[in-house]
């Protein structure tokens, strides 16, 4: 029987249509998830353990395991396990996304460059550091526009702000929810565009029709 990986978290409800859809398909599904890795096999799904966190070891972990019982084909469901897939894919010479592709996939500004730089449309957006007042000052920054942070998703921290001082509110509130979220060593933030109007996406030669601010925590010596 063809066997398949997937990459997911333990919490990740997506896994039971994927097995649905593999199991009509004739597929048998491997699980690699963030499940505990002390007691044995403790959700009975027979999931490699792999800790996010530890890419190498996660990877190491998989390639284990295709030795034993070879993979055809590599998925994934999440911001997070689509990181460990792609290298895990790499490692075993399947097709899957490059792992530099998945790492920018993560990051909303590294996303958004790839594309403009690929001469793909894109909503204008622009990146200021954390504690850089520029974006601050009156008229730096067209209004109405959203702040958001680039790591994070589900829409979390991302806020709209219509004036300048919801601008200096949203930033503040988006900056402590990084903070609160444990990512204080990823310091940038993104802000939306598009999202502010919904409008069509424009090459960033034709000039914005939305606009965004960004922040990154800049290294002062």
């Amino acid at each position: 029987m063809t066997r398949v990986l997937l990459v997911a978290t333990t919490t990740g409800y997506q896994t039971r249509a994927f097995g649905e859809a593999a199991e009509r398909l004739g597929i048998d599904i491997a699980l690699a998830t963030d499940r505990c890795k002390t007691l044995d096999d403790p959700w009975r799904d027979r999931a490699i353990p792999v800790r996010f966190h530890d890419e190498e070891a996660s990877v190491a972990a998989i390639v284990r395991e295709a030795w034993r019982a070879p993979f055809a084909g590599v998925l994934a469901v999440g911001d997070r396990p689509v990181i460990v897939a792609a290298r895990a894919a790499a490692a075993l010479g399947l097709c899957f996304h490059p792992p530099d592709a998945a790492c920018a996939g993560h990051n909303k500004r590294l996303t958004r460059e790839r594309l403009r730089d690929a001469g793909l449309p894109v909503p204008w957006f622009a990146s200021f550091a954390i504690d850089d007042p520029a974006p601050l000052r009156p008229g730096a920054v067209a209004l109405p526009a959203v702040v958001k942070p680039l790591v994070l998703s589900g829409s979390r921290g991302v806020i709209r702000a219509n004036t300048a001082g919801e601008l200096a509110a949203a930033h503040q509130r988006v900056v402590g929810r990084v903070e609160r979220a444990g990512q204080g060593g990823v310091r940038d933030l993104l802000g939306a565009d598009d999202d502010v109007h919904g409008g069509p996406l424009l090459p960033a030669s034709s000039g914005p029709t939305t606009v965004g601010t960004a922040a990154h925590r800049s290294h002062r010596g």
